[in-house]
């Protein structure tokens, strides 16, 4: 008796976790966070590190900057003769 009810509980346990549904984040990303509001990447890799650097590579093409600098420089001199 006591080995069915442990094989009852093992078999409800495994159904349940076999037909559990994915995330929605995970499912449809885009409803959970719409690319107006959110920026988003996904990386992957053969390894947590590569697929991390992957993301922060995908990640950072939004990103870009241009820096112009232009100095301009005046001098003068006078001289006061008494």
């Amino acid at each position: 008796m006591k080995k069915l009810f442990i094989s009852l509980i093992l078999l409800l346990l495994h159904f349940a976790l076999c037909f559990s549904m994915a995330p929605n984040w995970l499912v449809n990303p885009e409803k959970e966070f719409p690319t107006e509001k959110y920026i988003r990447a996904a990386g992957e890799g053969n390894s947590e590190t590569s697929a991390k650097q992957a993301a922060l590579a995908e990640l950072s093409s939004h990103f870009s900057a241009t820096i112009k600098s232009k100095t301009y420089a005046h001098s003068s001199k006078s001289q006061r003769v008494f």
